[in-house]
């Protein structure tokens, strides 16, 4: 059974207060889309990383493509938002229609991706950062710039 979840909008402006039903896409239509977005990367990320890979990877590469690219995978994200109406304000029929705020639209997509992951982005960041092993960040020897007597000696 696919996973949904409700969201309403809290930030000020036109859309305060409006609820969103999110629906999970098929694993079919999510794994197509990863595929799209990270190509021959997709199936290491995946392996190595998890869905947290792919979040981490995925997002940033979709605002990098061009619009013509990605417009069609943020239309089919964007097609898991249903508006959620009231016996006294009947939704209307499409979150399109819906949605004032540019800011709702932004939430909306980042609250599809974090259904579809199962956890929200700032874990998946959390996890990678776990994994990945860093080296210590100390300035002890580390030579920034160059010594004043050094660029002295180097002019003379």
């Amino acid at each position: 059974m696919r996973r949904t979840r409700t969201v309403t909008i809290t930030a000020a402006g036109r859309d305060s207060g409006k609820q969103f039903l999110l629906t999970e896409m098929s694993a079919a239509e999510a794994e197509e889309i990863a595929i799209r977005v990270l190509g021959p990367r997709f199936p290491d990320a995946v392996m190595t990383y998890g869905m947290a890979g792919v979040a981490i990877l995925g997002i940033p590469a979709i605002y990098a493509m061009p619009y013509d690219e990605a417009r069609p995978l943020w239309d089919r994200i964007m097609a898991c938002v249903r508006p959620v109406g009231t016996l006294s304000a009947p939704a209307p029929i499409s979150a399109d229609d819906a949605i004032e705020e540019v800011t709702t639209r932004i939430q909306l997509r980042m609250e599809v991706l974090e259904l579809h992951l199962g956890f929200s982005l700032a874990d998946a960041r959390r996890v990678l950062s776990d994994m990945v092993p860093t080296a210590p960040a100390t300035t002890e020897n580390m030579q920034t710039s160059q010594d004043p007597s050094e660029s002295a000696s180097a002019a003379s």
